[in-house]
């Protein structure tokens, strides 16, 4: 996710297409109590919370044609 945020992959690969949505989203975890954002040495990481592991363990298991559209 870090990689995400910070516009490139370590592979080299491209910027986001669109990374204000993605950041949005991000916030919007966090915001609902599903991620934790916390600062290292290294900048800004997040983690997922108790409630974001439920959350990400449920999704896991569903196909991507029927996650919501919006949180």
């Amino acid at each position: 996710m870090n990689e995400l945020i910070n516009d490139r992959a370590r592979n080299g690969g491209s910027a986001l297409a669109n990374k204000t949505d993605f950041l949005l989203a991000v916030y919007q975890l966090e915001e609902v109590g599903l991620l934790f954002r916390y600062r290292s040495n290294d900048g800004i990481r997040y983690i997922r919370t108790e409630e974001g592991e439920t959350f990400y363990a449920h999704y896991q298991k569903v196909n991507q044609e029927d996650w919501p559209k919006f949180l």
